[in-house]
């Protein structure tokens, strides 16, 4: 899948079978490839070819035609595709590979390599880090990279979460563990740790990195995971420097459908009665749905893989149209493991409150987390440790919202609206009191004593 640029599908007819089958070919393909910004995809039913665009906004189908009638634009379709540059079909140009055993006082562009280039299987090629240039902490002040700014290198060189990546419509979260690659000459245990976090967010979210910033820019909270630098990817898209959102992906691209939703589970039931074999879609993805407009007169009208869905906020069968998302890093100098690890329950208590005090001091700074859970606490490495004290610290400020009788979360977002906390049994949307957070804290405590599975049971 890392290597596929653009997935087919054959069919002796249309159905609506095909397209489910696209859309998992899509999600495979973003889920091992993680340098795919997005994808095309074809069907091709007997004599009927359908085009598909897929990135973190949902899917566009263009308008079906019949390849005997319009020959010509078969010839352009197959000619686009397969005289497009790499960039052009979807992959990430900052994203490169180098060899785990590159000399690293030389390293330079020529040792790095494009991800399609290398099998991590092949004896040949070997095993390879993922390498990233992200701008330094000085020129993300704007939460953006900057033309000219003075960028540095991070070696990916172990995967934290990256089963989010095959979601279409979301954030498609992808997190590593990441040395600079100014100090891979230094002995591994003397290197600085690193946590890089490559997301989708919604345009209508600011920043978490810009999140971080205002609290510790109000007060030191080593209750709180410290970024190191923050951005929005920009790259060269028209012949000028853009930032890499889905707008700028499909270039004015004109929806004519209603956009209509096929659910995770819906996708599964499909899988059953047309016998795909393809890896089933991770249960903590159950809640996303993908997106998709085109020309859908082959569908029945009683097919339930597609079909108009109740709105979180009204109740009525609709959904809203795509939302631009921005492609988003951030870089974090807190490391550690999650909570659910504690070795003893001292420790447990200790990391539970001191992010009980980061998210004191975050609320002072004028920042409400809205997402606390066992999932968002870490207790943090020996070298954390000894340089503030502390043994727990809150991540992850992604459903976060400043404080401000102007600011309001954003409502229908579908990773906010409907996800449903196990610990508070409410919406995200509706935990925006410094109490209901409090007590979510507690809850979680008790979630984890409950549900470890460690030796030494609190």
């Amino acid at each position: 899948w890392r290597s596929v640029a653009v997935p087919v599908e054959g069919k002796t007819a249309p159905n609506a079978t095909a397209l489910a089958q696209i859309l998992r070919y899509q999600r495979q393909v973003f889920l091992n490839e993680h340098a795919k910004r997005f994808t095309y995809s074809m069907v091709l039913a007997n004599k009927f070819v359908t085009v598909y665009l897929t990135d973190r906004s949902g899917t566009l189908g263009a308008l079906r035609f019949d390849m005997h009638k319009d020959p010509k634009k078969f010839i352009r379709v197959i000619a686009g595709l397969e005289m497009k540059s790499p960039e052009d079909l979807g992959w990430d140009p900052t994203m490169k590979l180098v060899p785990v055993n590159t000399d690293w006082s030389k390293i330079n562009q020529s040792v790095l390599r494009e991800t399609y280039q290398v099998d991590p299987e092949s004896p040949t090629d070997g095993p390879h880090y993922l390498v990233m240039q992200i701008p330094k902490p000085d020129a993300t002040k704007y939460a953006s990279y900057i033309e000219g700014a003075q960028m540095e290198t991070f070696i990916l060189h172990e995967a934290i979460s990256l089963t989010r990546g095959r979601v279409i419509v979301g954030r498609a979260t992808r997190i590593w563990r990441a040395w600079r690659a100014d100090e891979m000459c230094l002995p591994e245990k003397k290197r600085q740790d690193y946590v890089v976090k490559d997301t989708w967010r919604d345009e209508r979210r600011g920043t978490e990195g810009e999140l971080y910033s205002q609290i510790h820019d109000s007060q030191c909270s080593p209750g709180v995971a410290v970024h190191h630098s923050y951005g929005v990817v920009q790259l060269q898209i028209g012949g000028k420097l853009r930032e890499d959102s889905t707008v700028n992906i499909r270039r004015g691209l004109k929806v004519k459908g209603l956009p209509l939703c096929i659910d995770a589970k819906e996708l599964k039931k499909a899988e059953k009665r047309s016998k795909i074999s393809i890896q089933s879609p991770a249960k903590s993805d159950s809640h996303v749905t993908t997106q998709y407009t085109g020309d859908f007169d082959e569908i029945p009208e009683d097919e339930e893989l597609f079909t108009m869905t109740p709105d979180p906020t009204t109740g009525k069968k609709s959904v809203p149209p795509p939302q631009n998302r921005l492609h988003s890093r951030l870089v974090l100098v807190t490391y550690g493991k999650p909570i659910k690890f504690f070795k003893s329950c001292l420790e447990l208590v200790q990391a539970m409150k001191d992010a009980i005090e980061g998210h004191r001091d975050a609320y002072r700074a004028g920042v409400l987390h809205r997402d606390i859970s066992v999932g968002n606490i870490l207790i943090l490495d020996d070298r954390a440790k000894r340089r503030t004290k502390k043994t727990g610290a809150l991540i992850d400020f992604d459903n976060g919202i400043r404080l401000s009788p102007t600011r309001n979360a954003v409502t229908d977002d579908r990773l906010s609206v409907g996800l449903r906390s196990v610990f508070l049994g409410t919406s995200v949307a509706d935990t925006n009191t410094r109490r209901v957070q409090c007590h979510s804290y507690l809850l979680s405590f008790f979630w984890r004593s409950l549900t470890s599975r460690t030796q030494k049971k609190p």
